[in-house]
């Protein structure tokens, strides 16, 4: 993608039912050179009861609220027409997927307008937030950070603003933060010029469905709890990887595990034996949810009878697939195979990447 929209949304309250007042956004080429902008206010609609919180957060007054040049409507037509403009685009922005992407959601949609402008084709969505994180994962020293009172780095837009010699004096107004997020992402691609293009391979569902189905070694990471943790995975089979029924689900092989005692099993052994796995609970989350959130609230299952559970390291699980719902990604960080990872088990998964699929696709048909 030739363009990159990153953006930041600030809001009369941190729920769906809140209304989008202020939009700031930085249009970039590839090279994370600056095209374009966009800094503007609306009025809150008439009638609605805004969050003191929030209020308090982006310094917000009730002159501001009330007294702005735009009324609501008029300001989220200016934004679409902004989006529309500088697409297509790939839009991002800092924990975007979280909190932004909904807000122009619900915000659009009651306003009459397309609520999915940011993420429909020919526009790509990503997280900056994502990106920081696989950075971090591979080099801890990427982003000068400071620590959480769980004693985790912290990769809040705030603190790496202060971290890294920022000016914060307007920090939570639309316009600052989506710059203080570009500023950011250029340190990123500065130390990491080998993989930045790789970060951004995740924008689209088809853009994953192709690196899983071809890559076949690859890294993953997950954020559990504040921390960063990568882990070695492999393709199970190129054509059945996927749910039949749900195509957006996928099968992943934590190669933690040596598949190599289960390439000439029956498919009668491989059911039973699997039962003592674990799965994720993917259900209908987004693969974006499933990478965001902690293990323990979707694994089920987690040890094997014969554990040890008082002894087993509660921040290594122990699941053995990965099953996905592909259907809204915005910034999985998939990483391929580096020098950093041991070759254990990566003899027999290339093995199992072209034995496996028989046991999914005869319990499927």
């Amino acid at each position: 993608m030739d363009k990159i929209v990153i953006y930041d949304s600030e809001t009369t309250n941190s729920t769906i039912w809140g209304s989008i007042i202020e939009v700031g956004a930085v249009v970039v080429d590839k090279n994370l050179k600056e095209i374009g902008k966009l800094n503007i206010r609306g009025r809150m609609p008439e009638g609605e009861v805004p969050s003191a919180k929030a209020l308090l957060v982006n310094s917000t007054s009730i002159d501001l609220l009330t007294k702005g040049n735009y009324s609501h409507y008029e300001f989220l037509g200016a934004v679409e027409n902004f989006f529309s403009k500088a697409g297509p685009a790939m839009f991002m922005g800092w924990s975007n997927l979280n909190f932004d992407r909904r807000m122009f959601h619900f915000n659009f949609f009651k306003g009459n307008r397309y609520p999915y402008l940011t993420h429909s084709s020919p526009n790509q969505e990503h997280d900056g937030l994502h990106i920081a994180r696989a950075a971090q994962t591979l080099n801890p020293e990427t982003l000068k950070t400071e620590l959480t009172e769980a004693g985790n780095p912290s990769l809040a837009l705030e603190a790496l603003a202060r971290m890294q010699g920022f000016d914060t004096s307007q920090q939570h107004t639309a316009f600052h933060d989506a710059y203080t997020s570009l500023k950011v992402l250029r340190i990123i691609r500065d130390k990491h010029k080998d993989n930045w293009d790789t970060f951004l391979k995740t924008s689209t569902k088809t853009s994953v469905e192709t690196l899983l189905t071809n890559d076949g070694i690859y890294s993953i990471f997950e954020n559990v709890k504040g921390r960063n943790m990568m882990y070695l995975a492999c393709t199970l089979h190129p054509k059945q990887c996927f749910h039949p029924s749900y195509a957006s689900w996928g099968y992943l092989w934590d190669l933690r595990r040596d598949p190599e005692p289960f390439l000439d099993l029956s498919v009668n052994q491989l059911r039973d034996i699997l039962k003592k796995f674990s799965f994720f609970a993917a259900g209908r989350r987004s693969f974006t949810d499933i990478l965001q959130s902690s293990f323990f609230d979707k694994i089920y299952n987690q040890f094997d009878p014969d554990d040890d559970i008082e002894n087993l390291d509660p921040w290594v699980p122990k699941f053995n697939f990965y099953d996905f719902n592909l259907a809204s990604l915005g910034g999985l960080s998939i990483i391929p195979n580096n020098s950093t990872w041991n070759d254990r088990n990566i003899s027999s998964s290339c093995k199992l990447i072209n034995s496996w699929y028989r046991y999914f696709y005869d319990i499927h048909n």
